[in-house]
């Protein structure tokens, strides 16, 4: 029960619950506004969430599910917890909440991490693209760019693999 739920917080002024769907339009605003993003997921695959607040500088407090720990590197762009516990969850993001330094260096860790994904997936698709002109300029059909069965070898979807899409933000970025 909401309404419950909404009693029992301490300062009921330093939040805002929004319930129902928001336009695409109005999404900038609530990551702008807000201080740290919750992706209390179940089960989950690749998550825009994830990606739009580490873009708007936003730490995470994320279950430990599907490929999100791909992606949240636990103390250093986020906090990771485990699946369906409301306790952990409450406490990763009280914790966050409660120190500033922190939220913010993780926040920061987070937007230079997505940065930083982004010119590796430019990178990866340009050589691809030199490499299907390449194939082109002599005179064939493309080349490069082709893996067996004629598919296009673009980066990864998904980080780990043998090429790997995204800078490893541990190696990298303040812990």
């Amino acid at each position: 029960d909401l309404e419950r739920c909404l009693d029992l917080i301490e300062q009921p002024e330093r939040f805002e619950v929004h319930r129902g769907f928001v336009p695409g339009d109005q999404m900038p605003t609530f990551y702008q506004r807000a201080s740290v993003v919750a992706l209390p997921y179940i089960s989950a695959g690749p998550s825009g969430v994830l990606l739009d607040a580490y873009g708007f500088g936003k730490p995470v407090v994320a279950s430990e599910v599907g490929g999100l720990p791909e992606y949240v590197q636990d103390g250093t762009t986020g906090i990771l917890v485990p699946p369906a516990d409301e306790r952990e969850l409450a406490a990763g993001i009280i914790h966050l909440l409660s120190d500033d330094e922190l939220r913010h260096r993780m926040g920061d860790n987070a937007k230079r991490w997505i940065a930083e994904l982004k010119q590796s997936i430019a990178a990866r698709w340009l050589d691809v693209y030199e490499q299907a002109q390449g194939g082109r300029a002599q005179g064939g059909r493309a080349q490069g760019g082709r893996a067996q069965g004629g598919r296009a070898q673009g980066p990864p979807l998904r980080p780990g693999t043998e090429r790997r899409s995204h800078p490893n933000p541990s190696e990298e970025l303040e812990q």
